[in-house]
């Protein structure tokens, strides 16, 4: 064994632990800490130490608190704070788009809040899905569009959650010098948002990846197939709602890049924005499936998606 990592994992450890016991003490920032700062710490520890050295820092400091505390509820909400800090941490670390981490980090995360969520609110004393149903009343809607809503609700809980200790992980690794050659690409492009944000998309296998999905989803659902289990139906409604998101984002960003490059007209691109964004809030399924075979298309003459994915790694490169 790596004798200073494993000194740095216990130090990582020990800080946990103190802060930890400190949020579910006083109670100061509880619910920030368990749902965001765990995750963000986590991510910051696999960063540093690799997956080896996290995850026995990370269940020698689950136990300790445990224990010590003897609050089975916070050990519960802080074992999924790790879970989604080991996800966010190994793509993060891992060579390719920010988007395919933001999508398959979102997708595993969907597995896991919704697993607390359902098999142990009776001992966290919480579930978001619960609190969901109590809002019902407030919106009367009928049943379709209340399982849209809801679905929508549940997939953006740890959409947020890789969002904050995604994006924290990469500033404040910066800060710490943990950043290895694929972080501080990332890093770059992040904190040059303003100047990169237009040219990251998702990878081509990511993209069909997700169109596979949606169709699957819409065969079976077209075949009378239903999931009987709570756990998986909610799991793949709100993987449904994660994919559409990134597939619709990367869709409409260049269909609308390659009507512009064909049209040379900026006014031409916002008159095609506007009007995509109507079709989209008028009938959302056709505009969709029009969207996705229009940048199909696009992408097969035109490449866009290898030229902005090339052109970022080329920049990096320079930089």
């Amino acid at each position: 064994m790596n004798t200073r990592k494993l000194t740095e994992a216990a130090m990582l450890s020990a800080l946990f632990v103190v802060t930890s016991m400190m949020a579910i003490y006083t109670g100061i920032a509880y619910t920030l800490y368990l749902d965001m700062i765990v995750p963000l710490f986590i991510c910051l520890t696999y960063m540093r130490l690799g997956s080896k050295y996290t995850l026995l820092s990370s269940i020698t400091s689950l136990l300790i608190v445990t224990l010590a505390v003897g609050d089975i509820a916070s050990a519960i909400w802080m074992s999924q704070g790790i879970i989604m800090g080991l996800i966010c941490g190994y793509f993060i670390r891992k060579k390719g788009t920010i988007f395919d981490d933001f999508l398959y980090s979102s997708i595993l995360g969907c597995f896991v809040m919704v697993l607390i969520d359902i098999y142990f609110s009776k001992l966290t004393g919480y579930s978001f899905m619960k609190e969901f149903d109590s809002y019902r009343a407030l919106f009367p809607l009928n049943e379709e569009y209340m399982a849209i809503v809801f679905s929508i609700f549940v997939a953006t809980i740890p959409i947020s959650t890789i969002l904050v200790a995604y994006i924290g992980a990469l500033f404040i690794g910066k800060k710490l010098n943990i950043l290895n050659e694929n972080t501080n690409e990332k890093y770059m492009i992040i904190s040059n948002f303003k100047k990169y944000g237009a040219y990251i998309c998702c990878s081509k296998k990511t993209y069909i990846f997700g169109i596979a999905y949606l169709i699957l989803y819409e065969v079976l659902r077209i075949t009378g197939f239903e999931f009987n289990f709570v756990y998986s139906k909610t799991v793949v409604m709100a993987i449904r709602v994660v994919i559409i998101y990134f597939i619709l984002k990367d869709s409409l960003s260049f269909v609308i890049k390659g009507l512009s490059l064909k049209f040379k007209s900026k006014e031409m691109s916002q008159i095609i924005w506007l009007l995509l964004i109507y079709m989209l809030l008028t009938n959302f399924k056709f505009t969709f499936i029009i969207l996705v075979i229009a940048s199909l298309a696009i992408n097969y003459f035109m490449k866009l998606r290898e030229m902005q994915i090339s052109m970022l790694d080329n920049v990096l490169i320079k930089r």
